[in-house]
């Protein structure tokens, strides 16, 4: 089997195309061996992407003075109920966060690797490389949607979420206003994503 501790695939985007379908049949497969987190949003977690990462903060003593952070890691762990997820849950949260750190998630893996983070679609030149640099031969997998289906789900997608929303109160304005936001319109900019990755792979 493979373990060569570099994610032999990487999954970007697009979201609400499928990933976490595609996800849940990898894990299927024996000659498969995923992580158990599917979106790490490592080479996402600049604050100038429009996409929540919660590895935003680098640097570990700095994510240890959030008490919110804090607790909300050890609830993970604990839950944990085999002690080599508790490992792996204790390494993604209380570890400096670098290229040396993401490529030891992969350490264990026995088998065809990678993750699945759909905001890697909308990544800039420059964190497209460091995706490169772990692995120049890693696949790439993009899913793509009609546009406008894909916006749709993710606007209802995000709705159920929000505790005060009101489908009923919804306006035919409101959808457009968050269909033509900046960050759906990178998350549904294919040729762009396309161009951005073949000029580097």
């Amino acid at each position: 089997m493979l373990n060569d501790s570099t994610p032999h695939f990487y999954g970007i985007g697009t979201q609400k195309s499928g990933t976490t379908w595609l996800y849940s049949n990898m894990n299927r497969i024996p000659d498969f061996d995923l992580l158990p987190i599917k979106e790490l949003h490592y080479f996402d977690n600049a604050k100038t992407y429009p996409s929540k990462s919660e590895l935003e903060e680098v640097n570990l003593l700095k994510r240890l003075k959030n008490k919110k952070w804090m607790y909300r890691a050890i609830v993970k762990i604990m839950k944990q109920k085999e002690p080599q997820m508790r490992l792996f849950y204790f390494k993604y949260y209380f570890s400096n966060y670098n290229d040396n750190w993401y490529q030891s998630l992969f350490n264990h893996t026995n088998g065809f690797t990678g993750e699945i983070t759909p905001s890697y679609s909308f990544l800039k030149i420059n964190d497209i490389k460091r995706m490169h640099a772990i692995n120049p031969n890693a696949k790439l997998i993009l899913m793509v949607r009609n546009p406008i289906d894909r916006a749709w789900s993710q606007y209802r997608f995000q709705s159920r979420h929000n505790k005060n929303f009101d489908f009923q109160k919804t306006s035919e304005d409101d959808i457009f206003k968050f269909i033509n936001k900046d960050s759906q319109k990178l998350r549904s900019n294919y040729l762009k994503t396309i161009k951005n990755y073949t000029s580097i792979y």
